[in-house]
């Protein structure tokens, strides 16, 4: 899923190439790869921040060594559950099992693809910012915002769609998959109907978890997009399928008001840590 976008900025024309992808997927891997070839990006933005750029490149290395995932407790002490609360330690252990368990399925890491396009950055000597809220920040609002009820309600919706991934599509998001190799191509190739219908599905089921894990999180990537769009012309961002038409959305809204007030198109706000290269 491609998104481009054309706009004048402080007088320069821009150019934001949006990747909506799996987080385990080869064809994510591929796109991101081809795109960065064909585009040519002078900037690159991930939907990470430091401490899961971090874990993504240690979970990398352990896998190389030892051919399988890392323990899902190890970066895990009790500091961190104290600091982002029980609820949402409990919501992340569930949320990395499915990832991991669907990564089995296609012999990948989850996130493989943001680490390719890191990596390929690195290679090319392309700045890579991380655009996206820490995670601890986020898990601390998310802890507040869930209920025991709605933990027991995704715990029943990750168990049912562990099992029957098929019966999950059909019944949960409304979606049909009758063969395996139909399963897999629609959890590897997301696409703009696909990604309506789980946004729908988090929305009825999950209000509270999409509002801190989808929206407010596009609304801190959109704005470090645009304050990043002060320096460069060809950016691409890379980012969860989820997250691509709502961010879309965001940076179109933020770019009009940046026409409004052009006392604000000279004011950089940064939530997010620079890698050097």
């Amino acid at each position: 899923m491609i998104r481009k976008l054309h706009f004048r900025l402080n007088g320069e024309d821009k150019k934001i190439i949006l990747i909506g992808s799996a987080h385990v997927s080869d064809h994510s891997i591929s796109e991101v790869k081809y795109v960065i070839s064909h585009y040519q990006p002078d900037a690159i933005c991930l939907e990470l921040d430091q401490e899961r750029l971090e874990t993504l490149i240690s979970d990398s290395e352990h896998s190389s060594l030892t051919f399988k995932s890392k323990p899902i407790f190890e970066h895990i002490g009790i500091n961190v559950i104290k600091e982002i609360g029980f609820k949402s330690f409990l919501f992340s252990i569930l949320t990395r099992y499915s990832q991991n368990k669907i990564g089995k399925m296609f012999n990948l890491s989850p996130g493989s693809e943001m680490l390719t396009a890191y990596r390929e950055a690195l290679s090319r000597h392309i700045p890579v910012f991380l655009i996206d809220a820490p995670i601890h920040l986020t898990l601390s609002k998310l802890n507040q915002a869930i209920t025991t009820k709605l933990i027991l309600t995704f715990i029943y919706h990750s168990i049912y769609a562990i099992i029957f991934p098929r019966k999950f599509l059909k019944n949960k998001l409304r979606i049909r998959a009758k063969t395996k190799s139909q399963l897999i191509m629609m959890l590897t190739h997301p696409n703009d109907a696909l990604s309506k219908k789980v946004n729908l599905y988090l929305k009825k089921h999950f209000y509270e978890i999409y509002v801190v894990l989808v929206h407010n999180r596009n609304k801190v990537m959109a704005n470090n997009i645009i304050n990043i769009a002060q320096h460069y012309n060809n950016i691409l961002v890379v980012t969860g399928a989820a997250h691509l038409d709502g961010l879309t959305k965001m940076i179109k809204t933020y770019l009009k008001l940046k026409k409004r007030d052009k006392k604000n198109s000279t004011h950089h706000n940064y939530t997010s840590k620079y890698v050097n290269i």
